[in-house]
């Protein structure tokens, strides 16, 4: 008989396999089908085909605008574009500031702060940045919001005062009557309106969108709260019956039991005390119902220990252990566990509660029986557990119940990917379960 053993070593490795393990996708992950040499901050993760489509209608849209911007406020001579150096630069960077719009997702800060200042130098709109203001109005705290809105209504203000101050008949809203040939050019405060106007359109989108992802947000926490309640419910609800279940026990088996035990006591002090065969039958008897009694008791300590909140880490498994060998219960406990400080705690409840389910199917089964209980683990090969005890002729396993027997158990291996099974074989009940290691998150 082996004791259980005292656990310490160096942290684990992780484990995939379990919700408790984190499996986040790299935030540089690429879609399979994004060519390698597309930029990772091009090459999202999973774009839908909406968002391609509307990516690339964006672009298409703010290069148009950067044309007929750069177009008209480049100098005319003799009828022709007249090319500087500035012009030239401007053509160049124009298709790069366009398709920044890719990233706008991903960068949305940056690409409205470069998309801002480019139109303070150069003959550009600001479309460009108001599509950026957009994700970022959307998902950025309110002082960054506030500092790309200004950038982005400076870049609006230059782009609408080169297009007012330029010669009329170069005006972006300059119009000729068909009829007349006459030009119509706009007034001041149609650029003003024009310009405030584009500022709170895209505001006003970023805004529709932070609100609807609040939203969003918000219903997925009370989803996830609901799940919680429900799940610690379920689990008062549980532990209700299990102290219902002790009671009942606890009231009339032990009072039975009591009883025999005294009526045993009576018969070696009574008339026929000085019958040999009586005498000794009437010990046995005694014998036999204290027994049954101490491991009755043990019994109801595993249904009264049932909450979900014990047996996080592997010391309350050497304890549960420690105490059923302590009220009788004929338990040989071999315990070897590496790094057991550091695994997750769902990974060490799992553990526990195997255990205590397998000594509880155990004590109620096969009373009396030895129970021979092994447990491995170790980081790289996972938990291995396995529980042997020769079962009473006639007696039945449980298998269905209220999370606990054969299907509790097996449920709780599926939770964090691991397998049991259980045989009987030849007079012999066992289980055996191997569980996934889960390393425990380290938070800074």
């Amino acid at each position: 008989m082996h004791d259980p053993q005292p656990f310490h070593g160096s942290p684990p490795a992780a484990s995939s396999r379990t919700p408790a393990a984190s499996s986040r996708t790299p935030p540089d992950e690429r879609a399979a089908w994004w060519p390698r040499w597309v930029p990772s901050a091009i090459a999202t993760t999973h774009p839908t085909v909406w968002s391609v489509v509307w990516t690339c209608v964006l672009a298409l849209l703010c290069l148009f605008s950067s044309v007929v911007a750069w177009s008209f406020g480049v100098p005319l001579q003799d009828g022709a574009p007249a090319f500087g150096v500035t012009g030239i630069l401007a053509m160049l960077v124009l298709p790069l500031l366009s398709w920044g719009v890719v990233v706008r997702k991903r960068y949305p800060v940056q690409l409205t702060l470069v998309a801002s200042a480019i139109p303070l130098a150069l003959p550009y709109d600001s479309l460009t940045a108001l599509v950026a203001l957009v994700t970022v109005v959307a998902t950025r705290p309110w002082r960054t919001v506030v500092w790309c809105t200004v950038a982005a209504g400076a870049a609006t203000a230059a782009a609408t005062l080169r297009d007012a101050a330029g010669d009329p008949t170069d005006m972006i809203w300059t119009t000729t009557d068909p009829a007349t040939g006459e030009l119509s050019y706009p007034l001041p405060g149609t650029f003003v309106a024009i310009g405030v106007l584009s500022l709170a359109v895209a505001f006003g989108v970023g805004y529709a969108l932070r609100v609807r992802r609040r939203a969003a947000v918000a219903e997925a926490r009370s989803v996830t709260q609901e799940a919680a309640t429900a799940v610690l419910r379920d689990r008062m609800n549980r532990q209700e019956e299990r102290d219902l279940i002790s009671r009942e026990v606890h009231d009339t088996v032990a009072y039975a039991l009591g009883q025999i035990s005294l009526e045993a006591s009576a018969l070696e002090v009574g008339p026929h005390a000085d019958d040999d065969e009586v005498a000794e039958a009437a010990r046995r008897m005694r014998s036999a119902s204290q027994k049954a009694n101490s491991e009755l008791r043990a019994l109801l300590s595993l249904l009264r220990s049932g909450s979900e909140g014990g047996g996080s880490t592997f010391e309350s498994l050497t304890t549960l252990l420690t105490n059923l060998r302590e009220q009788g219960g004929l338990v040989s406990a071999s315990i070897f566990v590496t790094d057991g400080q550091t695994a997750a705690p769902v990974l060490a409840r799992a553990v526990y509660r195997i255990v205590q389910e397998s000594m509880v199917n155990a004590l109620k089964h096969a009373p009396g029986r030895p129970v021979d209980v092994t447990v491995r683990a170790t980081p790289a090969d996972g938990v291995s557990i396995t529980v042997v005890n020769p079962t009473t002729p006639g007696a039945a396993i449980q298998t269905v119940g209220t999370g606990s027997g054969i299907t509790g158990m097996r449920e709780r291996a599926d939770r964090i990917g691991g397998l049991l099974e259980t045989r009987h074989v030849g007079g012999v009940f066992t289980v055996q379960a191997h569980l996934p290691w889960v390393r425990q998150e380290v938070t800074d």
